[in-house]
């Protein structure tokens, strides 16, 4: 397993050295050495100082290279190109474009991201011991709802209304598994007004990032999804694969570092309504090694199957969505057991 490197603000400076990533600090002028053959990945934060010829030759060695703001929110990356399979582009641009062929991979998405939103309530309830409280069956109920409804939509406006409903149910849930200094109260995003909401921005981005370098790899386009609508700037496609890792691995990350005192309040710095909630400097090294060690964790989705980890369930999504371009079979993402 390649190692990811976080680069993050101002202060850090890399350049190539020989066949090495040399890494200073331009605070303290303390330096650091990395094989480039070691790396997988590096996460730029908060725009580091990184050479042209460096970034050259991580392209050249495949290293993907990730760019976030300061606050967490993903802008881009570059990742090799491993095939240039461009019949396979083709036939995405022509599904997109296209809803009655793309809503079957849409309801899929939808079905698998409400399905994992109930077993994380399940799974958290189970852990309190609260699996026959009022409010967690009702919340369990509403969910199941709405996934049995999705058989009788029509199109994606309805997907997206059975979505964002389930959606709003479950966050209002999961604030009751949350300790009272650290509340979610609701979900906010630009800009993040609680800890919690800032941890998960953090947890979305780089998930986010996770895949479109997996998308890149089966040479489809990131922009281009069958859920979101297309937008400028906007990683379509890699938001719809996400859909249904945010409550299986985003969320169960974030309640993780918050109810075993991983990350407190003392983690955060707060800017005021305009700027929201940050995560501190400090703070980032601790989420940013909860997180490898989450997607990198082995589990398995059934007995009969082997062992996996959401490194490797990342990429799967982006294969089925190939074989759905292939075959056209409704595909099924990931079910979290």
């Amino acid at each position: 397993m390649m190692d990811t490197l976080y680069l993050d603000g101002p202060s850090v400076e890399a350049h190539l050295d020989n066949r090495c990533l040399l890494i200073t600090n331009l605070d303290t002028g303390e330096k650091r050495k990395i094989p480039l053959f070691s790396l997988g990945r590096v996460v730029c934060i908060g725009r580091p100082r990184i050479t042209m010829p460096l970034l050259y030759e991580m392209m050249r060695q495949d290293i993907t290279v990730v760019f976030l703001t300061g606050r967490g929110h993903w802008i881009n990356s570059l990742a090799p190109t491993v095939n240039g399979n461009a019949a396979r582009r083709l036939r995405q641009y022509e599904i997109c474009g296209n809803h009655a062929l793309s809503f079957p991979l849409a309801r899929a998405l939808v079905d698998a991201k409400i399905h994992n939103m109930r077993r994380t309530l399940q799974r958290l309830a189970g852990a309190r011991k609260a699996t026959k409280h009022p409010e967690h069956q009702k919340a369990v109920k509403f969910l199941a709802t709405c996934r049995n409804h999705l058989s009788h939509a029509e199109n994606h406006a309805s997907l997206r209304g059975l979505e964002g409903a389930a959606t709003s149910r479950y966050f209002s849930q999961l604030d009751q598994y949350l300790p009272a200094e650290m509340p979610f109260v609701f979900r906010s995003r630009r800009p993040p007004l609680n800890p919690v909401n800032a941890l998960l921005s953090w947890a979305y981005a780089i998930v986010t990032a996770d895949v479109c370098d997996a998308i890149r790899r089966v040479d489809l386009d990131p922009a281009l999804g069958f859920l979101h609508e297309p937008e400028l700037g906007r990683p379509s496609l890699a938001l719809d694969l996400l859909e249904p890792l945010r409550a299986p691995l985003c969320d169960m990350l974030v309640m993780h570092l918050i109810n075993h005192n991983v990350l407190s309040s003392d983690d955060f710095s707060n800017h005021g309504l305009t700027n929201g909630i940050r995560l501190q400097k400090s703070a980032k090294r601790k989420f940013f090694e909860a997180y490898e060690k989450s997607i990198h964790r082995c589990f398995k989705i059934t007995k009969e199957k082997n062992h996996t980890c959401f490194k490797n369930v990342i990429l799967w999504q982006a294969q089925k969505v190939c074989d759905f371009l292939k075959e056209g079979n409704a595909p099924s993402f990931f079910f979290m057991p």
